[in-house]
């Protein structure tokens, strides 16, 4: 959801799939601005830190890249695999979602918070486990916006 937030999709996609790409690009965008200014803390495993290194280094460039990554470690609290490792390997016989996404479901499940993303198989993954989820793609932009603001009256 980071990268989708910061890198606008191709204008070469065919017309249907640009569209729901720059509608998912401004509803990401948007819920980290709204994450930002609710103060949400924000738990990212480290496992999506690398990930989007890689992926705005090949897309873009490297300073880039590092600058946004430098950024979010000091923004996010960035989560190393040892705190929650038991939780991944769990996730990971009970669903068998993709590797990467092991990892964010597990932290999600460990800290008992929602989970935010803009990949749909991934949500259905954290449903089945009981995990709240925010689905960017399948709610509307003031959908998401209402659950972020339940989310910050919270304790």
């Amino acid at each position: 959801m980071i990268v989708k937030s910061l890198v606008r999709p191709s204008p070469n996609l065919l017309n249907k799939v640009y569209r729901r790409e720059v509608e998912t690009h401004e509803k990401c965008r948007d819920v980290i601005l709204e994450i930002e200014r609710l103060r949400l803390e924000t738990l990212i495993p480290f496992a999506g830190l690398v990930e989007v290194a890689s992926v705005l280094n090949r897309l873009l460039n490297e300073d880039f890249a590092r600058r946004i990554v430098s950024s979010l470690s000091v923004t996010y609290k960035i989560v190393r695999e040892d705190e929650f490792g038991d939780y991944a390997l769990e996730v990971a016989f009970r669903e068998a979602p993709s590797g990467f996404d092991t990892y964010f479901i597990a932290l999600a499940r460990k800290e008992g918070g929602t989970l935010i993303t803009d990949d749909e198989p991934m949500a259905i993954h954290a449903e089945r486990l009981k995990i709240d989820s925010i689905s960017v793609r399948s709610l509307t932009k003031e959908e998401i916006l209402k659950r972020l603001r339940k989310l910050s009256e919270q304790p």
